[in-house]
């Protein structure tokens, strides 16, 4: 496999045929002949030594159409984001916090209005969030440094930033350490510098109480100047669910 590729960004893309064309982690990859086109993905990381990469398995599709030109679009995950902060946060009863968690964007590629791939352009682990096997869902996993604020940190154009704020009404001390956000009930915006998503509070009640998990109706305040690029993959579900804490917090 080559290790050299064109670089793909957002937008109107012309795919050049026998090369390898890079998002991110996510490699794409095209052949011609007369009557159809392979599209080939896979994933590309660097290891241990900075000069080589390591690749996932090259997954292949066919279609019966030439298409020149494609149009790589953003969006949010397919499924819920379990984000797991690389410090656990310690929030007193009685305390709120705002956390900025980073998550990774989709690419939705995009010929004729018509999809033919929707991706993370990272590689993520599948993982389950629920007090047992039973009792829960299957989500994607990530970790995040959880900032207390945006000051300083540089923007990313692979990933996403939901404000989640935590409100402690319970009678105990809550230590965060996993976070299991709705991500695709969520919108996403584009800022000036940065992408974003709606808003999430998340409120731990008194015990015997269920969790209360809010998704606000636009885009957060932090977001300059917001366009809304795509809207949720489960439209309409912003508003407060009420939705047992251990679904919510981990």
């Amino acid at each position: 496999m080559k290790t050299a590729a064109k670089p793909f960004s957002w937008g109107a893309n012309p795919l050049a045929a026998d090369q390898w064309h890079c998002l991110h982690e996510l490699w794409l990859y095209v052949s011609r002949n007369e009557h159809e086109f392979t599209l080939g993905h896979c994933y590309g990381e660097q290891n241990a030594h900075p000069r080589w990469l390591q690749f996932s398995a090259l997954r292949e599709l066919r279609f019966p159409c030439d298409p020149v030109e494609m149009e790589a679009r953003p969006r949010l995950a397919t499924r819920p984001v379990v984000a797991r902060p690389n410090v656990p946060v310690f929030l007193p009863m009685g305390e709120d916090i705002t956390l900025y968690v980073g998550t990774s964007l989709w690419l939705c590629l995009e010929h004729a209005g018509k999809s033919l791939l929707d991706l993370p352009v990272a590689r993520l682990s599948d993982s389950w969030f629920g007090p047992n096997t039973r009792r829960g869902e299957l989500c994607f996993a990530c970790g995040t440094h959880a900032r207390l604020s945006m000051e300083g940190v540089r923007a990313n154009p692979w990933k996403a930033i939901t404000p989640v704020t935590i409100r402690n009404r319970s009678e105990e001390n809550l230590t965060l350490d996993r976070i299991n956000l709705p991500v695709p009930s969520l919108k996403l915006y584009r800022g000036e510098d940065r992408y974003w998503t709606a808003g999430v509070t998340i409120t731990r009640g008194r015990p015997g109480s269920p969790g209360e998990l809010e998704i606000s109706g636009g885009a957060p305040k932090e977001c300059p100047s917001p366009t809304e690029v795509s809207d949720a993959r489960q439209p309409g579900a912003h508003g407060v669910w009420h939705k047992a804490v251990d679904l919510i917090l981990g």
